[in-house]
């Protein structure tokens, strides 16, 4: 039988085998297992990041699937509105009944409509409506001059308009009045009433848009 003898030259070189073994080892954590552990820390992260946002998503979605029985609803019918084309008198209409029913007497009604969409000064309005294909969504001023009898009749002449179901922006309200004004039939209070409506129409024909 051969006997195998370790001399102090083969015990230093298993040293040097052994260490560069363990260098090497340290040395391929570091440069390959370490970045790549850290990578998928990160990736771990952003994939947390990523299923809560899912689950966000998730809950809005179950919020938007009700949103078509609220939008059929009477709230949002009933909410004021933009007519489809001038309506003038249809509105005027209107006024004469609050006249009417307030005791309110209407003096001078005055409008005057510009061009909000699309853009009067881009150049390209001006050949659409003389073909009277451009659809526009203008903006009335409307200026109404009233009187009363009582304070309480302008309040709720002003509350009225804006409460319509057109959609009506009061922009500014004047309020006089007359103490020299006697009698039942006498009005002693007046008022200036500036507004903004919108509608939409082909150009400036006020018709409606079919």
């Amino acid at each position: 039988m051969n006997r195998v003898l370790f001399t102090k030259k083969h015990i230093s070189i298993s040293v040097l085998i052994l260490i560069a073994i363990v260098s090497l080892s340290i040395g391929s954590w570091f440069l390959i297992i370490a970045p790549k552990s850290k990578e998928l820390g990160e990736l771990n992260q952003k994939l947390s990041a990523v299923n809560e946002e899912i689950k966000q998503q998730d809950n809005l979605l179950r919020k938007v699937e009700n949103l078509p029985t609220l939008l059929e609803s009477d709230t949002v019918k009933n909410e004021p509105v933009i007519p489809n084309g001038l309506q003038l008198q249809k509105y005027f209409d209107q006024l004469r009944q609050l006249d009417e029913s307030l005791g309110i007497s209407l003096q001078h009604i005055s409008f005057d409509n510009i061009v909000i969409f699309p853009d009067p000064e881009s150049g390209e309005s001006g050949e659409a409506s003389a073909a009277g294909q451009l659809k526009q969504l203008q903006n009335t001023t409307v200026g109404i001059d009233i009187l009363a009898r009582n304070e309480s009749d302008l309040l709720n002449f002003v509350k009225e308009l804006e409460s319509a179901q057109r959609f009506t922006k009061i922009g500014q309200v004047s309020y006089r009045c007359n103490p020299d004004a006697v009698g039942e039939d006498a009005y002693a209070f007046s008022a200036s009433i500036i507004m903004q409506m919108y509608y939409i129409s082909y150009a400036e024909t006020g018709k409606p848009v079919e």
